[in-house]
């Protein structure tokens, strides 16, 4: 049986004592080895033209420099680097703008041991890999925005009157209108944002941004 290939790793982080950690971590893993260490953007884009890597644990705040343009620059002059991003923060921007520089994959730093090992095996293979956080802030992102009824002018009116707590009476006197209208108007809406009650109304149109 041939003995796995090693998967040759760098690391791009500040931190010294995470950095530490990362590397007794693949010690302890006969298919992985460590073959540099960078303690900032700069070092790495002149490092990693040198050193044959496979996987680069990149973190995404560094020092002097900012980790999706150190990305993008090192997905175009080292191709064949796959790069999984680093980060104390699951913030879309950072996600986004990570994922559209070229990164494989994006982990929190609070990840277990085991998963840190199955995601640089994983984009070390092609495949791209999210922890469990970041993947519930992509969908988040990905999630299409609430859709907004359809509602005539006249309803929008009636709508934030009803919103501020006037009645069907005190709405018809303001807008010069029967009451029976605006029963009319008042059921309409709550068909339109299928809700049952004033209350429920006022909250779900201030849900959907009708109210300014």
């Amino acid at each position: 049986m041939n003995e796995p290939k090693n998967i040759r790793v760098a690391i791009v982080d500040d931190h010294e004592l995470f950095v530490d950690g990362i590397e007794a971590l693949l010690a302890h893993d006969p298919a992985l080895a460590l073959v540099a260490k960078c303690a900032n953007g700069r070092s790495a884009l002149e490092t990693l033209l040198e050193v044959e890597a496979d996987v680069l644990l990149l973190d995404v705040s560094l020092p002097d420099a900012n980790g999706i343009e150190v990305c993008a620059e090192l997905r175009e002059k080292v191709p064949h680097l796959k790069i999984l991003a680093l980060s104390m923060h699951n913030d879309q921007s950072l996600i986004g703008g990570m994922i559209a520089a070229g990164a494989m994959g994006y982990m929190l730093k609070n990840v277990g041991k085991e998963e840190l090992l199955t995601a640089i095996r994983t984009v070390a293979s092609g495949q791209k890999y999210y922890s469990g956080a970041v993947t519930e802030a992509l969908l988040r992102q990905m999630s299409p925005a609430p859709s907004l009824p359809k509602l005539s002018g006249r309803e929008l009116e009636v709508l934030r009157l009803i919103a501020q707590g006037f009645t069907n009476k005190e709405i018809a006197a303001k807008l010069f209108l029967s009451q029976k209208t605006v029963d009319t108007h008042r059921t309409n809406l709550m068909y339109k944002l299928n809700v049952h009650n004033a209350a429920s109304l006022a909250a779900e149109a201030s849900r959907l941004n009708l109210l300014g």
